[in-house]
């Protein structure tokens, strides 16, 4: 591993959801729902994977055969905005110089999500130590058995904590796991008996924030980026809302290539395109500006839902979106996401849209 020269830094975030989803369902031609979520046979089984009871949803994301088929999905718009984030931090060597400064690339991360009923964790991309990896949340800074941060903290204290939680002081495995290690937070969380099982709600979306110099080190079942989509549609029944959102060696970005950036991010990129989260720049110079842009986007969740899929063919199969059987408009398009203009109301509402086969 090799340590920076000089100082880098960026993040940017994608507009979450805060929405629970209900009754998802494909319809075929004579209008009998298909059932959508991937067979968890004959998956491979990394070297690192401990296993954790009741963690099916492991097969692949099957290919397009080609084709289109309806889509009809209902969700719930609360009036309270819950986002459960989780930062995921590159700990190796190479690192060392961002982790020098970390906590101060974070400044006012927390003053601008101020308002939304959130909660943080922080793990990192180390995929083996038993305490800082693996999936496991650290000990909050100040603390030995406090894993979890909340909206209900004073905002001063909150950003202290958070920063200094991020700002990791140990060296930790040059095989960078980001994919591996959400996916193991999930599994902790569901299976846990302790406190760290209150992280993920179920009624909360969930926004990973990835922050690494790397790719995803390994190719077996949890370091797939489709995999991961399949088991968090599985086990949350496709109504967790997710956002993978990736800061990180862009892909064709010499400049950064040539700089501090040791390896393009082919596998964090994929997956942020599939749930429509950001590609950030970590050989970006302009931190904390970007820190802000990332806190003013979640900022924006009561304005975004997440469909179960990427819709297509929009000229012939339209995007339709009521309440009370009463159009709603105004949104954009961004990956899963539709993104409103304006806030919407408490209720519940029906989408119909098309995705490939």
């Amino acid at each position: 591993m090799r340590l920076k020269t000089r100082q880098i830094s960026a993040l940017t975030l994608a507009t979450l959801l805060i929405f629970g989803f209900q009754n998802c369902a494909k319809v075929g031609t004579n209008g009998i729902n298909v059932e959508s979520l991937a067979s968890s046979a004959n998956a491979d089984v990394s070297p690192v994977d401990t296993a954790i009871p009741g963690t099916p949803g492991d097969g692949e994301v099957p290919v397009s055969s080609g084709g289109i088929e309806k889509m009809k999905q209902s969700f719930t718009v609360n009036s309270t905005q819950k986002i459960d984030i989780l930062f995921v931090v590159d700990n190796s060597g190479s690192m060392e110089y961002e982790q020098q400064s970390m906590a101060s690339r974070l400044n006012d991360f927390i003053q601008i999500v101020a308002g939304l009923d959130w909660r943080i964790s922080v793990t990192t991309t180390d995929p083996k130590s038993s305490v800082y990896g693996d999936g496991n949340l650290v000990a909050l800074h100040g603390s030995t058995n406090t894993f979890i941060m909340d909206s209900s903290m004073d905002q001063i204290t909150a950003q202290n904590v958070l920063g200094q939680t991020i700002q990791r002081s140990e060296t930790g495995s040059a095989s960078e796991q980001g994919i591996y290690a959400t996916r193991r937070a999930i599994e902790r969380s569901i299976a846990s008996t302790d406190v760290r099982k209150q992280f993920i709600r179920p009624d909360a979306a969930l926004a990973v924030i990835v922050i690494s110099d790397e790719d995803e080190s390994a190719y077996n079942t949890k370091n797939s980026g489709k995999n991961l989509i399949s088991y968090i549609d599985y086990q949350f029944s496709n109504r967790k809302a997710f956002t993978f959102n990736s800061i990180i060696s862009r892909p064709g970005d010499t400049n950064c290539l040539n700089g501090e950036g040791k390896t393009e991010g082919y596998k964090y990129q994929e997956l942020s395109k599939l749930t429509g989260g950001i590609i950030g720049d970590v050989c970006a110079t302009d931190y904390s500006s970007q820190v802000k842009a990332i806190a003013k986007e979640i900022n924006k969740t009561a304005k975004a839902i997440t469909l179960s899929c990427a819709p297509v063919d929009l000229v012939n199969s339209p995007i339709v979106v009521t309440q009370n059987n009463q159009p709603v408009a105004n949104f954009t398009v961004s990956g899963r996401n539709l993104v409103f203009a304006d806030e919407l109301a408490p209720g519940t509402y029906d989408v119909s849209f098309a995705c490939a086969k």
